[in-house]
């Protein structure tokens, strides 16, 4: 019986790792993008409130954007390649910095109203 890894590059700001999965994307009980998400969410330790985006570079080049699985279905390359299908995806934690700086900013007038 041969196996077949599904790799996908993910890289956050200059990290990039690599996740392997036993099951193909967009396939009958395939990787679903939830899964995908939970998955780069742990390997990087982000927080669930953080949103994401992610691109890859699909077979013409072309930079795609997903932000979930109905917004950019998984790339399927018919013939299929000799080589496991490879997606990049970049995690943005915008969100996460903006809400920093929300509290931040709170902190520092809560300390302007006790003077």
């Amino acid at each position: 019986m041969s196996y077949t890894c599904y790799t996908i590059k993910v890289e956050l700001d200059d990290d990039l790792r690599r996740l392997n999965f036993d099951r193909q994307p967009r396939a009958d009980n395939g990787l679903s993008f939830a899964e995908l998400e939970s998955q780069i969410r742990e390997l990087f330790n982000i927080p669930a409130f953080a949103k994401l985006r992610f691109t890859y570079v699909d077979c013409d080049n072309d930079v795609v954007t997903m932000t979930d699985h109905y917004a950019g279905e998984y790339e399927v390359v018919d013939p299929p390649l000799p080589v496991d299908p490879v997606a990049e995806a970049q995690a943005s934690m915008e969100a996460l910095a903006l809400q920093r700086m929300r509290h931040q900013n709170e902190t520092a007038t809560m300390r302007q109203l006790r003077y």
